[in-house]
Order: C-alpha cells, then structure tokens, then sequence
C-alpha cells in the first residue's frame, strides 16, 4: 500500500517529464534550497528507463541529482545506459525515488529500485544506479560509501526494495519509529528475471549493515524462486522467503543485511 500510494502521489503532482533524445546523449542537471516546499522531476531515458523523484518538507530540503542517458547502446543490443545520482536532505518531509528499467536484451524489462522516506525530524537518501541492456547495478562505492538511508525524529519510515522482475524474486527493507535509523546498502544488483544481490554484488565490497535508537521497528526481506542465501549466512537451495523482524525499546544494530537470490 506504501508503494501504491507513493507512486500515485508521482503521478498526481505531474511534474514535467524530461525528454531524452535519441541521437544525443542528454544529461539532466538538478539541484533544489527551499524551505516549506517542493521539488521533484520525470526523467525518460528514450524507451530504456525512467526515473520519478519528488521531496517535499515544511522545513528545509537541499540536494543534487544528475540524471544521464549515455546514449552509449553497449554491445549494439539497442538498450543505453541510464545513470540516476541522487543525493538528498529534508527536515520534517519526504523523500521518493523510483527507477524502473523498461527495456532489456537480459531477461525481462521490469526491474525497480524504490524509495520512500518520511521523517518528522531529519531524513537522508542518496543512491548511484545504472541500467542497461544487461541489468541493474546500484555501485554507492566512491560515492557515498556509508549511511544511504537515515531518518531521525519524533516519527519517521524507511521503505526501501529491489524487485528483479519475477514475481517471487525481491527483497528490501522497512524502518519506523521515534529515534533514529542508519542503513548502510553498498551495493545492489539484478540480471534476468529472478537474479539480485542486496547490498552486495555490482564490483562493491560487502557493506551492509543498519542500526538505530530509540524505539521502533525494522525488518529486511528476501524472496526468490530458485535459491536463497539469507543474512545469517545459511542458504535455501530451493528458494523460499525470509522476513527479519525486530521491534525494538533501546535501539538495535545488525553487522550484515546483505543477501541474494536467484
């Protein structure tokens, strides 16, 4: 329902698309200072991707985002590189991104990386994700190494998933309380129709870890047809789902959230 609502809000607030030729390569330069406001932007990358970013707050927000089609069609299998770098900050406000790849010559188009995030206090995003003919890599290394998600305040909510395309192969993680939360995610990656790492995979060293004060609730999931290998380092051979659930009254902290499936 979170999801639903975010992407209607998107679709709502109309914000105007920014068109991508396709001869030349096209980059999309933001950045946004305000107080009490809005700000958001489309990005349509020929028919290959498309990016929907808004952040609104009744204090203050402040950040950057570029936005690529490469125009680089790799391997002449008709599908470009679109790159998303998003970095951003808002006090008592939201923060959403959705990237979904439309085009493929790996599998079935379909895969989405989404987030949203609500703070009554403080909230940070930032992420570094491409797609292409060959799938979708999130590679935060040298980017932002640490800290891609956090929230602090008298209420906040982190909802935060990767979905490879099947139906039965996504995973992510979900946050809310009243204290604060920090997760680290290196790195994502998904190929084909079920394959995906979760903080993990893309060239990126294993880094994948939360924690948070206060009081609240925080849980990481996984699901996969095929196979398994969850946070605690056991694997189902035969695929499955996992659900990690902590409610917390003094703060939690987890050295390794990473997993994959196929």
């Amino acid at each position: 329902m979170r999801r639903l609502v975010m992407l209607g809000l998107i679709a709502l607030l109309g914000f105007g698309i920014v068109g991508v030729s396709d001869n030349t390569e096209t980059v999309s330069n933001h950045a946004w200072d305000f107080t009490a406001g809005w700000y958001g932007f489309d990005f349509q990358s020929g028919n290959d991707a498309r990016v929907d970013f808004f952040t609104t707050g009744f204090g203050s927000a402040h950040g950057t985002a570029r936005m690529s089609d490469c125009n680089s069609n790799p391997y002449n299998y008709g599908v470009d590189t679109t790159r998303a770098q998003v970095k951003a900050n808002v006090d008592d406000g939201t923060i959403a991104f959705y990237m979904v790849r439309q085009d493929t010559r790996s599998g079935p188009a379909g895969q989405v990386m989404s987030t949203t995030i609500d703070a009554f206090g403080e909230a940070s995003f930032a992420t570094n994700t491409r797609m292409n003919w060959h799938g979708v890599v999130t590679s935060n290394y040298a980017f932002q190494n640490n800290s891609q998600f956090t929230a602090a305040g008298s209420w906040f909510e982190i909802d935060h998933y990767i979905h490879a395309g099947d139906p039965d192969s996504h995973a992510g993680f979900y946050a809310t309380g009243d204290g604060s939360v920090d997760v680290t995610l290196m790195s994502h990656e998904m190929r084909g129709a079920s394959f995906w790492r979760f903080g993990e995979g893309a060239g990126c060293y294993t880094n994948a870890e939360a924690s948070g004060t206060g009081s609240g609730y925080f849980e990481v999931y996984g699901a996969a047809p095929n196979s398994l290998r969850h946070p605690f380092g056991g694997e189902v051979p035969g695929g499955g789902s996992i659900v990690l659930q902590i409610n917390y009254n003094d703060g939690f902290n987890l050295d390794a959230i990473n997993m994959r499936g196929d």
